[in-house]
């Protein structure tokens, strides 16, 4: 208590301009000193100066709490924007906007759809896929994210995983919802399209492509 006197002391001679912007606010003083009182009537100790700060004390971290939030947000937008316009180089601006288009009727987040697009596009061409298949694949496979998220019930940054795991050519991620992208599996894929190349002899660039085709192709329901 007497530590909290102090800082009520403390907090009193805050500057004059501070407290006319605290006192100008009269309904929460008001509130504040409703809120005082019923502290007493409590029987608690605690004096009016000490409730006020206290309710102060909460305000001014809910308002911290919710700048931090606002200035965090900003930055991953910033980052993610980032990555976005480095990843996908000429198709950037019309990527962006078919990212802002899809806000715009399903409510999605756009800076979200812009890391998940960058990410894809960034493993297709690191892969060796040349930038205009890059950029489909990247689009579909985010697109996709979305629509196993929905359909399976779980979160977009899981199904997001899940895919990225299945074009590098992790098998269990995707394995779990029914997908089979094993060599075996693969090897049928190319063969329905009349590749006859062995899959262990083809080239990463060309292994990425064929595992796009076949979580495509196995996708009809979720899709």
């Amino acid at each position: 208590a007497t530590e909290m006197q102090k800082v009520a002391n403390g907090f009193s001679a805050f500057p004059i301009r501070i407290q006319k912007i605290i006192q100008s606010n009269s309904s929460l003083a008001a509130s504040n000193q409703k809120t005082a009182k019923s502290f007493g009537v409590l029987g608690t100790g605690i004096s009016s100066a000490q409730a006020k700060f206290g309710i102060y004390l909460i305000a001014f971290r809910r308002v911290a709490s919710i700048m931090s939030e606002g200035v965090q947000e900003s930055n991953d937008y910033i980052e993610n924007l980032n990555l976005f316009t480095v990843a996908m180089g000429e198709y950037a601006e019309s990527a962006k906007a078919y990212a802002e288009e899809v806000q715009s009727v399903l409510g999605i987040d756009p800076s979200e759809w812009m890391r998940n697009q960058g990410v894809f596009m960034q493993m297709a061409s690191g892969f060796g896929v040349v930038t205009d298949q890059a950029a489909l694949m990247s689009k579909n496979l985010t697109q996709l994210g979305y629509d196993i998220s929905s359909f399976y019930n779980i979160s977009i940054e899981e199904s997001m995983q899940k895919l990225q795991s299945g074009l590098a050519g992790e098998i269990e991620p995707l394995r779990r919802l029914g997908y089979a992208i094993d060599v075996a599996s693969l090897q049928q894929v190319a063969l329905n399209h009349g590749i006859t190349e062995s899959v262990n002899a083809m080239s990463q660039a060309e292994k990425a492509q064929l595992r796009y085709v076949a979580i495509m192709e196995q996708s009809t329901n979720a899709m």
